[in-house]
């Protein structure tokens, strides 16, 4: 069996360009994040620390990402790497949906977007030694009941982890949505 790690490096295979990723989870494992997750979700190959750390660089350049996480798991990020962290208070409640979500084109330049929901956090044990559960989806058009359920859902994580800032053309929720929005009302493909 793969881990989920593996399998969402597999996802990210699929795209020509990604435009944007965004990540929510209650326990934000900062090392992991940094060190693990974000070169598997952005295709970096480099195996030597230096060089990956380069290449890392260099695709969250073009590659916007953004982190949702509960702010009574705070992590500790090393400051380091350019992508946002946001905690979503809710009072009385934690927030605690694990989605990975990947939005951009394949090689045909079609529009996709991608979203995993797992029982993983974002963490070394989530990711490869847990036994965890996934599904996941593909979409591609504004038909697709996930269309709407991601674009309320983005809406909504934004609104609650509002720390003042005025989003643009370059935050990964506005990068989604743009993909998300330049989707043509079409069937669903089939599965071939």
């Amino acid at each position: 069996s793969a881990t989920l790690r593996a399998r969402l490096a597999l996802a990210r295979q699929f795209f020509e360009e990604l435009e944007g990723v965004v990540l929510t989870t209650f326990t934000l494992g900062g090392t992991f994040l940094e060190d693990q997750a974000l070169p598997a979700l952005l295709g970096v190959d480099a195996t030597a620390r230096a060089a990956r750390s380069a290449e890392l660089h260099e695709r969250l350049a073009t590659t916007p990402v953004t982190v949702f996480f509960d702010p009574a798991a705070r992590p500790k990020l090393s400051g380091r790497y350019r992508f946002v962290a946001r905690p979503v208070p809710l009072r009385g409640r934690f927030f605690h949906p694990k989605l990975v979500v990947l939005a951009g084109v394949d090689a045909d330049a079609t529009s996709w977007v991608y979203i995993a929901a797992s029982s993983a956090n974002l963490t070394l044990s989530g990711w490869g030694r847990n036994a965890e559960g996934i599904a996941e989806t593909w979409i591609h058009t504004p038909r697709q009941q996930a269309w709407g359920a991601l674009r309320a859902f983005l809406t909504w994580v934004q609104t609650h982890a509002d720390l003042g800032e005025t989003p643009d053309r370059a935050d990964a929720v506005t990068r989604i949505r743009t993909v998300l929005d330049r989707m043509p009302d079409r069937n669903r493909f089939n599965s071939d």
